[in-house]
């Protein structure tokens, strides 16, 4: 890319988008598979239940035999969870006992529950006529053999591994996830919160945050550093990115124009290939995005942040996490649109990310509602927002009462 001047959010995103390569396939265990995406369907090789069974504790019996009249039926015994289904069908005034999860007899088509029983030694009555297909989970009613689980793309929460354990799926194929590092830059910056804060120095919260949401975005965070403004410093771990493999390298800092901003030029003097730098977006413009590619091995990623906290926040969720989730195959995210409860004011010319509140109203619409404290420097209204309201280029007021469209403040 020869021409480096300021792009649309669209552009940016369109050339951030066709350089994105999926993550190899591999195998895991189900029980560690979380928060890892699918990378082929879930097929269930059998049914769930896998047999007939008691939906709680009582008597399985034929309901023809359970009247008014109150006749005692004999009980053959007990079956309990875990026991081989008994095929021998049982005679009319006949039943069992059975126990919660225990495998419904052949011939029986009801359970009574204990509470409405009476026994005495080896017979039982009952306190009133009881109907059919009472109490039994019947096989294959929650899920079907051959039935598609889960289909590629999806990723796997909590709530699927009790259904992928249920049908007996010990691995599932899965795309790696993405190897992440991320790199600090400024000399400013120190990293000993609780130590009193040194003049002329800041604490770093962008390399703390990225660490804190890269896992939520499925990328595997393999280090992280924080490093003053020294270019050998800045190529060392370059080259110990590369020596890893690392898929994407993050950095926030010396993005823009400025003296001590250094890391395109270090990127070009080591073979980088340059594909974006600025965008018209607020906060956020210096954004940088570059590959590198060399014999024998995966391209590898480089996303430049500014150094600004609410800028690198921002850059990680509009250009970082779209190019994440395309490297896992996870679908693109639909627009989210709410009511605006108060106007929305912003430069015309760029395309600026403020940070909402998004909630439902009374009435059951969808409503944001912008927050005090936009400028990129100031965090404090990070812990209250969850969107970014999204204040599109060519406008400069947003009229209260109009649909806006948001980004979530993390993907689904």
């Amino acid at each position: 890319m020869q021409d480096h001047s300021m792009v649309s959010l669209q552009q940016a995103l369109d050339t951030i988008g066709e350089q994105v390569r999926q993550t190899e396939i591999i195998d895991v265990t189900v029980e560690n598979s979380l928060g890892y995406v699918l990378a082929e369907n879930v097929v269930s090789l059998i049914n769930i239940p896998p047999f007939d069974n008691s939906a709680m504790d009582g008597f399985a019996l034929k309901s023809s035999d359970v009247t008014e009249q109150r006749r005692p039926l004999k009980v053959l015994g007990i079956i309990a969870a875990g026991d081989v289904p008994l095929m021998r069908p049982f005679n009319s005034g006949e039943c069992y006992q059975i126990m919660t999860g225990a495998p419904i007899p052949a011939g029986c088509d009801t359970v009574v529950p204990v509470e409405l029983s009476q026994m005495v030694e080896a017979s039982v009555t009952f306190s009133e006529a009881y109907p059919a297909g009472k109490h039994i989970r019947q096989e294959g009613t929650d899920i079907k053999e051959g039935a598609r689980l889960y289909a590629a793309g999806r990723k796997i929460t909590s709530q699927m591994i009790q259904a992928l354990c249920s049908v007996g799926q010990s691995t599932v194929k899965v795309y790696t996830k993405p190897s992440v590092v991320w790199l600090s830059t400024g000399e400013e910056l120190t990293d000993t919160p609780g130590d009193l804060l040194e003049p002329g120095k800041i604490f770093n919260s962008s390399g703390p945050y990225g660490e804190a949401v890269l896992p939520a975005l499925g990328a595997a965070l393999k280090w992280r550093k924080t490093i003053p403004d020294d270019l050998d410093l800045f190529r060392s771990y370059l080259d110990k990115a590369d020596e890893q493999s690392i898929d994407v390298i993050i950095s926030t800092g010396a993005v823009s124009v400025g003296v001590y901003d250094f890391v395109r030029s270090e990127l070009e003097a080591k073979g980088w290939d340059i594909l974006l730098h600025r965008a018209k977006v607020k906060p956020g413009k210096p954004i940088l995005f570059a590959k590198y590619t060399k014999t024998g091995s995966q391209t590898r990623y480089f996303f430049g942040l500014p150094g600004n906290p609410v800028s690198s926040a921002m850059g990680l969720r509009v250009f970082v996490t779209p190019f994440l989730r395309a490297m896992q195959n996870l679908p693109e995210e639909c627009a989210s649109h709410a009511v605006l409860t108060a106007p929305a004011k912003a430069n015309k010319g760029l395309t600026v990310f403020m940070k909402a509140v998004v909630k439902i109203s009374h009435e059951g619409r969808m409503e944001i509602q912008p927050l005090e404290g936009q400028l990129s420097y100031q965090t404090g209204a990070m812990g209250d927002m969850n969107a970014w309201l999204i204040h599109p280029e060519g406008k400069d007021l947003i009229d209260e009462g109009a649909v806006v469209t948001y980004l979530p403040f993390l993907p689904d």
